[in-house]
């Protein structure tokens, strides 16, 4: 497989992680700011239970602070550009969080906007970009 395939492959792969959040399900299409539900609240679960990879980027997605930038960015691409959230690590017993990352989809390009970590209790914390440190969703000004 030459480089051009690979790219090709691993562009494909990456789409296809990416989660509606009206849906939840796989798709190659991200959503958009009208498929937003307002948040409920900072965490998903209250409970003692795991969450899984749908219920951490439905928490991401539902920040007011995301909301506000898949709108903006419709607005700004005149809704040529998307945004989509996808899951780049599942927890491990050294890391016990889903490493999420907000991103943008041009025709010729994927941009990385933030990252976040969602605890497998349902916390998130979403990445400063200046301190490098992930901090509360509360403290975070984009």
């Amino acid at each position: 497989m030459n480089q051009l395939q690979t790219s090709v492959v691993v562009i494909a792969s990456a789409a296809m992680l990416v989660v509606t959040a009206a849906t939840g399900e796989l798709s190659n299409a991200s959503a958009d700011a009208s498929q937003i539900q307002p948040p409920t609240s900072q965490r998903v679960s209250q409970s003692r239970r795991a969450i899984n990879e749908k219920s951490a980027i439905n928490a991401v997605w539902q920040l007011r602070q995301v909301q506000q930038k898949v709108q903006t960015i419709k607005r700004l691409s005149k809704g040529k550009a998307r945004v989509g959230l996808r899951v780049d690590r599942s927890p491990t017993t050294a890391d016990p969080y889903y490493v999420i990352q907000l991103f943008e989809e041009h025709s010729d390009r994927i941009t990385t906007l933030d990252w976040f970590h969602v605890s497998t209790q349902g916390a998130v914390t979403v990445l400063d970009a200046v301190t490098g440190e992930y901090i509360s969703p509360v403290k975070w000004k984009p």
